[in-house]
């Protein structure tokens, strides 16, 4: 192999390598974006949960509590007396 033909390879061994790079900030960017959806999607379910357990207290008189390692739910009637309301 000449230098010609070397400095040919070496020009395509370049150029593949440029390839992979812009292959692997897309997926960079594609994994950041599905981050972030995570995220979001996350703290919509958390914000879902909260407003459900804030209906069911307000319907059936229940309280969340929360003693430091758990949390747990008090009613002020059984809830079967609160559903017939």
């Amino acid at each position: 192999m000449n230098a010609k033909e070397f400095a040919h390879e070496l020009e395509k061994a370049a150029s593949f390598i440029r390839q992979q790079q812009a292959e692997i900030e897309a997926y960079k960017n594609l994994a950041k974006a599905q981050d972030e959806k995570i995220i979001d999607l996350a703290f919509k379910l958390a914000y879902a949960e909260r407003s459900n357990e804030v209906v069911k207290e307000a319907k059936y008189g229940i309280t969340t509590k929360w003693d430091g390692g758990t949390t747990y739910h008090e009613t002020t009637e059984p809830i079967g007396k609160a559903q017939e309301k």
